[in-house]
């Protein structure tokens, strides 16, 4: 099992417009990432090669299937993305998988991969901008140091054990598969008085200590896939 060091603390990158292919199948954009599994080494991603490579990701969080995915690998090729990502939801997640599925049917053999995250807990309300973030902070909303909700006024139902749990499902349903070369484990968490902490210690909020045992648990079924960890947030 690689250790939890492969941690990756920030990956949005930009790059340059490619070459529009005219069908999905015949992206050519110098952009595009190389077949296999991705690592780190140091502070680069590099391929199986070891060559370092770049991750440039769109968000497609509500993919719109009444446009030929085609169509839309053309557009995300013409802007110089080589990476596509998306989310899923505690509450919703066999329905977000599901689409997931078909995106990763449609873009098979493009060249384009996916990057997955887990952005909240619940499904989004006016409360919380309908998901922007979760606004209790941490990466559960039952147990803890959550009030029973989500911050916005949403019973809980995600514990921490059930948020581990959930991973592992997401990351067992996804072993094997290359179009898919990291997770997210969580989405923007913040830090505003009594939210997530990183480094204190506290198994309640120290969320550095989720992504280590989240991410070594992940590890256990694909050791292929990117874990990445975003810090905790103060705007």
């Amino acid at each position: 099992m690689k250790s939890i060091a492969n941690i990756i603390l920030c990956f949005v990158v930009f790059a340059a417009s490619a070459p529009v292919p005219s069908t999905a199948s015949e992206v050519t954009s110098p952009w595009l990432l190389p077949a296999g599994p991705l690592h780190t080494s140091g502070s680069q991603i590099v391929d199986t090669a070891g060559n370092p490579v770049r991750l440039a990701c769109v968000g497609l969080n509500q993919p719109y299937f009444g446009v030929s995915m085609s169509a839309q690998v053309r557009t995300m090729s013409q802007a110089g993305f080589n990476c596509i990502r998306m989310s899923w939801v505690n509450a919703t997640k066999e329905k977000d998988l599901a689409t997931i599925d078909r995106v990763i049917a449609a873009i098979a053999g493009t060249g384009l991969r996916l990057i997955l995250d887990n952005h909240t807990n619940e499904a989004g309300t006016p409360a919380d901008g309908f998901g922007s973030q979760q606004i209790n902070g941490l990466w559960y909303d039952l147990g803890g140091r959550s009030n029973g909700t989500n911050g916005a006024g949403v019973p809980g139902t995600v514990t921490d054990a059930k948020f581990l749990a959930d991973w592992v499902t997401v990351a067992r349903h996804y072993a094997g598969n290359d179009v898919v070369v990291g997770f997210d484990l969580r989405n923007e968490p913040q830090h505003y008085g009594n939210q997530c902490t990183w480094g204190d210690g506290n198994i309640d909020s120290d969320i550095r200590l989720m992504y280590q045992r989240v991410g070594n648990a992940i590890q256990q079924v694909d050791t292929a896939k990117l874990i990445i960890a975003e810090g905790p947030q103060n705007w």
